[in-house]
This record gives structure tokens, sequence and C-alpha cells, in this order.
């Protein structure tokens, strides 16, 4: 199964066709590439509450 597929299979919607899910770092971990795990980990592990815009930005400048 293809990374998207298995991060679409995590993804629940509402009848208003908003997202409704809130996978957990264990779930994301399962669909993400090896080397951006350990960013996670990393991440998950800091007691700072960091967003998922920063957790974004984070992935597209370092993992490019």
């Amino acid at each position: 199964m293809e990374v998207a597929e298995r991060f679409d299979c995590l993804k629940m919607t509402s009848e208003t066709g908003r997202n409704v899910a809130q996978p957990t770092f264990g779930q994301l971990l399962g669909v993400l590439p090896l080397e951006k795990r350990e960013l996670v980990r990393q991440i998950e592990k800091n007691n700072q509450k960091i967003n998922n815009a920063e957790v974004a930005l984070a992935f597209n400048l370092v993992y490019r």
C-alpha cells in the first residue's frame, strides 16, 4: 500500500465534509517515510506545544 493510501485510511470526514479525525503520532509514524519518523519522535519527546503547521514546515524544510 502506498504512503498516500495509508494516510487516506486515517482520514474520516463528517457529513459536512470536514476532517474530524485526529490521528495519533503512532498512526502517523506508520505512514511517514523512515527519515521523517525520527523527527516526529523528537517532536513527541519535546514538552513544548507544537502545532501542525510548524511540523509541516519542518518536514518541508528538512526533507525536501
